[in-house]
């Protein structure tokens, strides 16, 4: 037996009568970070078609993943049997998700170019019109909705569906993310924007990539921002880029944080685990299309464009 598998089952067999459950099971995940080597594909989630529908977006609703896509449809999933629900509704592909309160939101293609906000018994309550191109980005600032789109704009939106206000953007807003409670977006144009929403101004721009911003997310207090440049970018308060990940062969489309651990996923099929120091720990592989992500239950879920793949331990 090895060192590893010895520590665990020393930690199992002292504490598991004494300790809830769950703080059990996150003790054994952190001592198995110790060797990445460790993690596998669980179990694959497979229903929106192979190719042809791929997936666009995951997120977690009311404990289950949400998976968007090409289908134009949203499938909740529950991933103790694999079985789900679909919605229906938008006319072209789902682009983007998000949870806003206790409503699932999710964002239209172009053509459709609409934000959807869903009840937990899994019907439209009410659609949101204004944007003119593809929503690519949803994200929830207190009680306000934020949206990002191909329109070169973010709107905000209210809980009752009003537009409040509109930011102008130089190009196609692909990602946003709050972060210490300031609306982050990334575009097209390669910049990242920090916005004042109250009064709609851009109060510092952060700029190192050389190609378009597709991914945002906060780790350990910093912004990282994923480039079509195949590189990841972390930044501090200041906007002074820390850190420069490179790894990846292809446009980085996805960053999640799992574990203390970045995650990220790209159009080159992989996604890549980092440690602290930026040094990339593990790739899982197995995918076949660019990646999306999204943290449940302390597993990783990433999606393409045949399935959606659970990773643990």
């Amino acid at each position: 037996m090895d060192i590893l598998a010895l520590s665990l089952e020393t930690i199992t067999n002292n504490i598991k009568h004494r300790v809830d459950p769950a703080l059990l099971n996150h003790i054994i995940t952190i001592v198995c970070l110790l060797d990445p080597a460790r993690i596998r594909c669980l179990r694959t989630l497979c229903e929106h078609g192979m190719y042809t529908y791929a997936v666009n977006a995951v997120t977690v609703w009311n404990s289950k993943v949400v998976s968007g896509s090409v289908d134009k449809t949203l499938k909740i999933w529950d991933g103790a049997n694999g079985r789900y629900q679909t919605l229906q509704g938008h006319t072209a592909e789902v682009v983007s998700l998000a949870v806003w309160g206790d409503k699932l939101v999710s964002g239209g293609f172009w053509g459709d170019n609409s934000i959807r906000v869903w009840n937990t018994n899994g019907s439209c309550e009410r659609t949101l019109l204004g944007h003119t191109g593809s929503v690519w980005a949803l994200a929830v600032l207190e009680d306000k909705l934020a949206s990002g789109s191909g329109d070169k704009t973010i709107k905000i939106w209210d809980r009752a569906g009003n537009c409040e206000k509109t930011l102008a953007v130089s190009q196609k807003v692909h990602a946003l993310i709050v972060w210490d409670g300031r609306l982050v977006s990334g575009s097209w144009d390669k910049a990242i924007k920090l916005w004042d929403v109250a009064t709609g101004s851009c109060l510092k721009t952060f700029l190192g990539h050389s190609d378009w911003i597709l991914a945002l997310t906060v780790w350990q207090g910093k912004l990282v921002s994923g480039s079509g440049d195949k590189t990841v970018k972390v930044w501090d308060e200041t906007g002074a880029c820390v850190m420069t990940l490179h790894g990846h062969n292809s446009s980085v489309s996805a960053l999640a944080v799992w574990e203390g651990l970045l995650v990220s996923g790209s159009l080159d099929r992989c996604v890549k685990l980092w440690d602290a120091k930026g040094e990339c720990v593990r790739t899982l592989e197995g995918h076949t299309g660019g990646v999306c992500l999204v943290v449940h239950e302390g597993k990783l879920v990433s999606g393409d464009n045949q399935m959606m793949r659970i990773w643990g331990f």
